[in-house]
């Protein structure tokens, strides 16, 4: 949306849905819009940080552990991490995926030498077999 003062912002809306009258208020200088339009959203991959926290009667462990987890925007596919990861290193290694589409996300995966659970599985029962 755009104001007459030209200032430009955004707002998520579901295809079916209409646009609230707030959401038409310029948030700079609270003028309406004198333009709105939809945008379909880039093909980005979706970037997630999944704690690991756990309470056990009061007490929290692994506050600052987390998992990583790369997914397609409509959910259909995911990668989560086989280890966890402290605040900072995961949000570095999430940085590695910023802006990318799905296809370019799954093979920077892989090169990054990332981990799935399943990808755990298979080396293991690879090395009872050997």
């Amino acid at each position: 949306m755009r104001c007459d003062q030209n200032h430009a912002w955004w707002r998520y809306h579901p295809a079916d849905s209409e646009l609230a009258g707030i959401d038409l208020i310029c948030p700079v200088d609270g003028t309406e819009a004198v333009t709105a339009g939809k945008l379909a959203l880039a093909d980005r991959v979706v970037l997630k940080l999944i704690p690991v926290a756990w309470d056990r009667e009061g007490t929290i462990g692994f506050d600052d552990e987390h998992f990583i987890e790369i997914s397609r925007r409509d959910g259909a596919r995911s990668l989560r991490s086989a280890r966890v990861f402290s605040f900072d290193e995961a949000c570095r290694r999430l940085s590695w995926f910023k802006g990318l589409t799905w296809a370019d996300a799954e093979r920077r995966w892989e090169r990054t030498g990332m981990r799935t659970p399943d990808a755990l599985k298979m080396d293991s029962s690879a090395h009872e077999g050997g």
